[in-house]
């Protein structure tokens, strides 16, 4: 994790108080202020200071310290309600049957206002034949394509499970056909017939399962490391512990079992024990971790032993994939290896029409080659 103004089992003791596992920690002015500038740049400060001002009283240190944080907060959600609305009701309209995943799944139905959970990209998963449908859509609302590289355009259209577009004030939207390259294409499928209906901004969607949910978070958050860490612990605890949308956790191992997403869980399942006092039952930590293969172990060993900072997700995605667990088709190993040339433009930032390119096609090789090894060492 990168470096943060309070240590970092303060900033876990914060949320632990914050889901109900502790009590607010003493600390003077000072240290509140600093504690409210890591939460902000956490992007979990409206979420803190909704329930430190229901724990401890809307005037209690704390909360001012934090209502900054919360009003910032609250005015970007604001500010992306109209064009996210828009865009659900163009994508209803056109036909097609958006299912609301990740963090927009979690915000509409784990925190107690969707306010509390900032959304990074909007992420809506359709079915692959409702692709174009939902990007003539998107188009109809207002939203571009995010990139008119052509070799970015033909890796989205053609490869990738999902197209990006952009919009002045309603930021990033994907439109998914299919998860991340470790959920496979049946995993997929499972998610979608098992997909239950809700409401977003007046907006009848479908929602992903619980069980659903929790694994694809779980696998979102431990092959992204370190992304947003926080707040992908966050979203697993809340899932984790709701009264109301709970996982069954039987029919969330088996979900992860037949689909090879045991490594991913463990690890997001020992973060959540460790740090946060969360997450699901004794049981489940065990059994996913009965089905590791050496490679799996031996690439889980630092989180075990350190917790979410010792969490490698492109070791772990390499172990996952050298143990032959299910991926989706066409992103094997040499896949994953030497990937079209449009996913090296994204993940490098660079151009394919830049004379450069070849040198970045090299690097990006180069890189996910010592991952791999890594992952064998």
């Amino acid at each position: 994790m990168k470096d943060e103004a309070i240590p970092e089992e303060t900033a876990f003791g914060l949320i632990r108080a914050a889901i109900g596992r502790a009590t607010p920690p003493r600390m003077d002015g000072s240290r509140w202020e600093a504690a409210a500038r890591w939460a902000e740049d956490a992007r979990v400060g409206g979420f803190l200071h909704a329930a430190f001002s229901s724990a401890v009283g809307p005037d209690s240190e704390p909360a001012r310290a934090l209502d900054r944080a919360r009003r910032r907060e609250s005015a970007a959600f604001l500010r992306r309600s109209c064009p996210m609305a828009a865009l659900l009701r163009a994508l209803v309209e056109a036909g097609t049957v958006p299912i609301a995943f990740k963090g927009l799944g979690a915000a509409f139905r784990y925190y107690e206002s969707p306010d509390l959970r900032p959304i990074g990209d909007i992420d809506l998963l359709f079915r692959p034949e409702d692709m174009d449908r939902a990007a003539r859509a998107a188009e109809s609302a207002g939203f571009t394509r995010a990139s008119n590289d052509p070799a970015v355009l033909d890796y989205e259209d053609r490869e990738s499970h999902h197209r990006t577009f952009l919009h002045p004030q309603g930021g990033v939207f994907e439109a998914h056909n299919a998860l991340s390259h470790d959920i496979s294409y049946d995993a997929c499928r499972e998610i979608v017939s098992a997909a239950g209906g809700g409401e977003i901004l007046g907006v009848r969607v479908l929602f992903c399962s619980p069980e659903h949910l929790w694994a694809v978070l779980a696998a979102h958050m431990a092959a992204s490391s370190p992304g947003n860490t926080w707040r992908w612990l966050l979203d697993l605890a809340l899932i984790s512990g709701h009264r109301s949308y709970a996982p069954d956790w039987h029919s969330a191992a088996g979900f992860c079992e037949r689909h090879g997403l045991q490594v991913f869980a463990a690890a997001a399942a020992e973060a959540l024990r460790r740090h946060l006092d969360a997450g699901p039952p004794a049981w489940f930590s065990e059994r996913m971790l009965a089905a590791l293969d050496r490679r799996e172990r031996r690439a889980l060993a630092p989180v075990l032993d350190q917790g979410i900072s010792g969490c490698d997700g492109g070791r772990l995605a390499a172990a996952r994939r050298l143990a032959g667990r299910p991926v989706r088709k066409g992103t094997g190993f040499l896949g994953y290896l030497w990937p079209h040339p449009g996913l090296v433009c994204i993940e490098l930032g660079v151009r394919s029409d830049s004379p450069a390119f070849p040198l970045h096609r090299l690097r990006h090789l180069w890189r996910r080659a010592a991952r791999a090894v890594g992952s064998l060492i």
